[in-house]
This record gives structure tokens, sequence and C-alpha cells, in this order.
């Protein structure tokens, strides 16, 4: 597995994307499969980190072996939200899968990996030791995570956290990472009830097989004193929808409240006929996430794709015979904005 960083500088764009596939077929290809036959890569490691620099700094490339076809090669934006739009539009653009090679986005699940040992600095890990502390929330319909080895106990922080999200990518790949595990930590304490990776495995596709079709789950809390009552859609998670990266906020006031601040039975009415019209209206470029209430006002979290110039003023337009509605558009590509609903 070959994994370099793009660079230093450089930006996004589609003239980028279009030079490097057209590198790719003329010359790019062919030294890749050279240097994979042993003629060594020189030449061709410098073109593709400046082709990869070209697409933005900070994406990573790597050859792996394929699923379906001999060899992959894999731009990713290593989990950053704000990068992967960018790795999509990438893959969007790739030639189709032959048997010599298959193209992704994101780094692919390699549970043989996992047999291996890994030279990390100057230690050497035999990652057939690694275990996995694993609780299920079934609420949120994610794992939180510890992973030990026995080496963790001699490494800084830093390093064993790097073991162990590499780990949690070969097992998973990453989206995988993404989409099943919750909360992560790394401990130096063998854990009574943890499990090898194939546990891992295995505990995630329970979790999926159980999560069953999306649903809209209901939240009660407070903020600031106020009661807050929140619906959001399950799954919400921003890897499901990546070129989803605008975040759309309609805030509402309504008239009929309880004592709590909650809409009425007249004002709940309203709401719902104007999120089903607003529904109807924008799918499926846009999709309604999340809706909160409190202290009189009910607040819609709609994401859509930041390259649709036009899509919030039509939500703006949707909602301008509502009485003081509000809508704000920011960039948000990690879904930050519907955090606290989803913790």
């Amino acid at each position: 597995m070959r994994l370099r960083r793009g660079g230093q500088a450089g930006s996004g764009g589609g003239k980028p994307i279009e030079d490097f596939w057209g590198w790719w077929g003329s010359a790019g290809r062919a030294a890749a499969e050279a240097g994979i036959g042993g003629a060594g890569f020189e030449g061709f490691t410098g073109e593709m980190m400046r082709r990869v620099k070209a697409l933005h700094p900070d994406l990573a490339w790597e050859l792996a072996p394929g699923g379906r076809a001999e060899h992959a090669l894999v731009i990713t934006a290593a989990g950053v939200p704000e990068l992967r739009r960018l790795a999509e539009r990438w893959y969007q653009h790739a030639p189709a899968v032959s048997a010599v090679w298959e193209y992704h986005p994101v780094r692919q699940a390699s549970p043989s990996s996992l047999a291996n040992a890994l030279e990390f600095g100057d230690q050497k890990l035999n990652l057939a030791e690694l275990r996995f502390d694993l609780h299920v929330d079934n609420d949120r319909d994610v794992i939180d995570t510890a992973v030990f080895h026995p080496s963790f106990a001699g490494m800084p922080s830093e390093a064993r956290g790097q073991v162990g999200f590499l780990a949690l990518d070969w097992a998973l790949g990453e989206d995988g990472v993404t989409r099943w595990i919750g909360g992560f930590e790394t401990s130096d304490t063998r854990p009574a009830t943890g499990v090898p990776a194939d546990g891992l495995t295995e505990t995630v596709e329970a979790l999926a097989s159980r999560a069953g079709e999306p649903r809209w789950a209901l939240l009660r809390g407070e903020r600031d004193g106020a009661v807050l009552l929140a619906s959001l859609a399950i799954p919400a998670k921003w890897v499901d929808h990546p070129l989803m990266d605008q975040h759309i906020a309609v805030s509402l006031p309504f008239a009929d409240q309880t004592p709590e601040g909650l809409p009425g039975p007249d004002s709940l009415d309203q709401l719902r006929a104007l999120e089903d019209e607003l529904t109807d209206r924008l799918l499926p470029h846009a999709l309604l996430v999340a809706h909160e209430s409190t202290r009189g006002v009910r607040t819609l979290h709609l994401y859509a794709d930041s390259d649709d110039l036009a899509l919030a003023e039509q939500v703006r337009d949707a909602v301008s015979r509502w009485p003081g509605a509000a809508v704000n558009s920011s960039l948000d590509a990690g879904w930050r904005a519907i955090r606290h609903l989803t913790r």
C-alpha cells in the first residue's frame, strides 16, 4: 500500500480533474502498472503528487489491491468532510472499472492487512494483537470504540491514535468508520470484553442489519432553561450524502404556543403543512434532516449541494408568506449544525 499527501499548495476545480484523467489515460496508468510490475515508481510518484496537489494540497492518494479489478487507485479526503466533495467529483469522472483498474474516493476495507505486522516508527506491531472494546448505541446507530494493543503502553497518544484509526480503516473502510464509529479512544489496558478485528466487523454488520429503513427520532431536552423538542432523521450522516454540503436553516416563529414554548395544535398543523410543501418542492435537491422547536420558534435544518446556487433562494421564496420567517445558509460539509442532536 502506498499512501502520499498531495503537497502543500494548489486549488481544486473542474480543470484539474479533467487534466488528471487526461494524464492518467495517456501516461499515468501505464507508469503505475510499470511500477507495480517492478520497474520502479521513479517519475510516476512525483507526477502523481503534482496532479493530486493541483486538485487540492490536502488530498491523499494510494495504490492498493482492487476488489473487482487487479489494482485500485484511491484519492481520498482522509475523513475531512470539506474535501470529500472534491474526491467525489474526481471519482465521478473516473473511467469505467476494467479488469486491471478500479477507482475510489475513499479508502476501502482491507481486513487482510490486520493479519500483518505494522512498522510504526521504531516499533513493530503485530496487528493480530489488537482488541476492540465495543459499546453499541442503538439510539444513534453507532458504536463507541476503544482500541487496545500491548505496545500502546510505550507509545505517545498521537501515535496510538494513528494506529487505532488505521486499524479501523482497514477493518471497515473509510466510509464505514465515519458511518458506524461514534466515540473513539485508545487504551493501554486490555479490555475484559475486547474482541479482535473480525468481532468488530461482525458487530458493525449486526448493527447495520438492525438499523433498517430510515426513520424519525423524537428528542426532548433543554436549551438555556427552555424546553427543546426536536425530530431527527435516522440516519442523519453526512457520509451518506457527501455532496450535500450547504446547510440551510429556516427559522419559523409560531403564534399558537404551549406554556413550554412548543407549537400548539394550530401552529403544529401549519408547520407540518409547510414542511410537506418544502419537501415536495425541493426533493431530491435538498434534504430535511431535522427540526427543533423552542421558545416559540421552529428551526428546520436542510442540506443541499452548494453547487446549486439558486436553492437557498427557492427556500426563501417557499417560506416568504410565513410571518417572520428567516433563511440562513452556510457551508457545512460535516453537518456540524445538527451535531448537538446526534450526540
